[in-house]
């Protein structure tokens, strides 16, 4: 997400950077945690992508791991706000 600016997002102690442009989004985990399984963390990462932009995430658009999540996301009237 070149140029896109960037809310930092805490869920359930994972903390993500998340960046949205043009209908998409992605976040972006700081630091490291082994002990967080992918599937978690994939989930902790939409959550953050949803509370940082006010967009809903695209189901079956979403891809990642533990480390980056990333989807597609439906704003209202095409508008995605991230909070600080």
């Amino acid at each position: 997400m070149w140029g896109a600016d960037a809310a930092r997002v805490e869920v359930d102690g994972a903390t993500f950077n998340v960046r949205a442009q043009r209908g998409k989004a992605e976040a972006i985990r700081i630091g490291w945690d082994a002990r967080i399984a992918r599937a978690s963390m994939v989930a902790r990462g939409v959550t953050a992508i949803e509370l940082a932009t006010g967009c809903a995430v695209i189901p079956r658009s979403v891809e990642g791991d533990t480390n980056i999540v990333k989807a597609a996301i439906r704003c209202p009237r095409d508008q995605v706000k991230l909070s600080p």
